[in-house]
């Protein structure tokens, strides 16, 4: 997601400048920063009680962007956009929680729960800002409203028996993500910031400490999201077998085998090739897995082989086991649907007909 366009920069000057429309009138704040430009919008508009919506999301926007990872800001950008079309023109002290209701029951018509949700938390961390940061006297709206009833719930669907042959095989291609991913878990950031010196053959373990994010295309390593994601997961034998026969130096990235960790477009080419190559492509041109499926399939490996749910929260790196007990229900779930299919294919088959009598229940 890129950042917001409507500010523009005076070189001449060298300054930063903002038009915005206030009380029907149209005005140009200017400062050294843009903070500085979003402090005197903020002044101009508490000298006229309260500011506008739009404004308080701008300033929340600029003090949250450098606290949290690109990842989860390009996850900002649509809600964000849907959010200020809504409320961006009224007076924050003028929204209330039925405005807010209304707005997620809206949303609820298109959007899953995650989406929906996802929403309610970024109006009330917007609302919080005011409230601590800004000293506004305010209540948070978001607070006091539900998520709609009956809202779609997002799935994934379990791999097919075609496609795991395809990603378990580790001779099936040389790009080496996919099959990392499937007998790992990890997150797709936590493998690509994976270095030769993170795997302990002797132990036959991996040691993950860090994350890969892209800021635009370009490759960051940075510290896990939170301490849970600091984990030693077992290095299985498939796993090993293969990285035994590619041991390079150990500050090389297994995934690139260089020390220069993999950009954004390399990665989404390779991932294409990939999927192009096994025969992995939809009609419509868009790869059948994704990085998240691949660490889906991996909990279900652990739920089939009889990992208990705290062992299995440590090796996915979840904060909280909610997250791991939701996605084994979810695979419980899918297991019990094939189960009933296969009873009832076995029932179907070997059923004896016969007229009912008028006295059976």
């Amino acid at each position: 997601m890129g950042r917001r366009t409507d500010y523009y920069y005076d070189k001449e000057k060298k300054l930063w400048r903002k038009q915005v429309t206030i009380r029907g009138r149209r005005k140009v704040f200017s400062g050294k920063t843009k903070q500085d430009v979003i402090l005197k919008i903020l002044e101009y508009e508490e000298e006229a009680n309260c500011p506008i919506f739009a404004t308080v999301a701008d300033a929340w926007e600029e003090q949250h962007w450098t606290e949290v990872r690109n990842g989860t800001l390009r996850c900002y950008g649509s809600p964000l956009k849907r959010i200020r079309e809504r409320f961006g023109d009224k007076k924050i002290d003028r929204i209330t929680p039925k405005d807010v209701q209304s707005f997620l029951n809206l949303l609820g018509k298109d959007y899953s729960a995650k989406t929906v949700a996802h929403h309610k938390s970024i109006i009330s961390m917007i609302f919080k800002y005011a409230i601590v940061e800004m000293g506004l006297d305010l209540t948070n709206p978001a607070e006091r409203v539900q998520l709609p009833a009956g809202l779609k719930k997002s799935t994934r669907n379990a791999l097919t028996e075609r496609q795991i042959s395809i990603v378990s095989d580790p001779m099936r291609s040389a790009f080496i993500l996919p099959f990392l991913i499937y007998w790992t878990g990890l997150r797709c950031g936590e493998a690509l910031a994976l270095q030769w010196k993170d795997v302990d053959f002797a132990q036959k373990s991996i040691l993950v400490t860090k994350s890969l994010n892209h800021i635009g295309n370009r490759p960051e390593i940075s510290p896990p999201k939170t301490k849970n994601a600091y984990r030693t997961i077992p290095l299985l034998d498939p796993l090993y077998n293969r990285l035994k026969m590619a041991k390079m130096d150990p500050d090389d990235y297994i995934t690139t085998g260089s020390p220069e960790p993999m950009t954004k477009s390399a990665l989404d080419k390779r991932w294409k090739k990939w999927c192009r190559e096994n025969g992995l492509m939809t009609e419509d041109g868009h790869c059948q897995i994704d990085r998240h499926t691949l660490r889906h399939q991996y909990a279900t490996i652990l739920y089939e082989a009889g990992i208990e749910p705290k062992s299995a929260q440590h090796l996915m790196g979840h904060a909280d086991i909610k997250t791991t007990l939701e996605i084994y229900t979810h695979i419980s779930g899918e297991q019990f649907k094939k189960d009933a299919e296969a009873l009832n294919g076995y029932a179907n088959t070997h059923q004896i007909h016969t007229t009912p009598s008028k006295n059976a229940i």
